[in-house]
């Protein structure tokens, strides 16, 4: 994992909202999973712009959409964030778990994103 971020710039939203989504689910500190590293290197990494870009996003009011970046969609609306920076900032989304991105592939289709998944085996139901 190191290896594959270090390689890399990672895009998100300059208002924290997937960094607070992370820290629902992950820690910096106590035992370490694959996920809490990826946490604490965006963590430490959040202002350093050769590692991380922050990609301003604007939230709508309409709830089909989510983000003004969207069409309308039947993604989940923990998920819109993170489709909406890779809209904006043309990267690819990179997932490990949430079968929500295979299950979407026409909308990532029509948006021009591509996925990538670390862990298909576990991101298809």
């Amino acid at each position: 994992m190191r290896q594959l971020i270090d390689s890399e710039i990672v895009a998100i939203d300059e208002f924290g909202y997937i960094f607070q989504e992370y820290r629902k689910h992950l820690t910096l500190g106590g035992s370490r999973n694959v996920g809490d590293e990826f946490f604490k290197y965006l963590f430490e990494n959040q202002y350093n712009h050769d590692r991380i870009q922050q990609i301003r996003i604007s939230p709508s009011n309409d709830d089909d959409i989510g983000f003004e970046e969207l069409p309308a969609n039947k993604l989940d609306p923990s998920d819109r964030k993170f489709l909406a920076v890779s809209v904006k900032a043309g990267a690819t989304i990179l997932n490990a778990t949430d079968s929500d991105w295979d299950e979407q592939g026409l909308l990532l289709q029509k948006l021009g994103v591509e996925t990538c998944q670390l862990c298909p085996e576990n991101s298809r139901k």
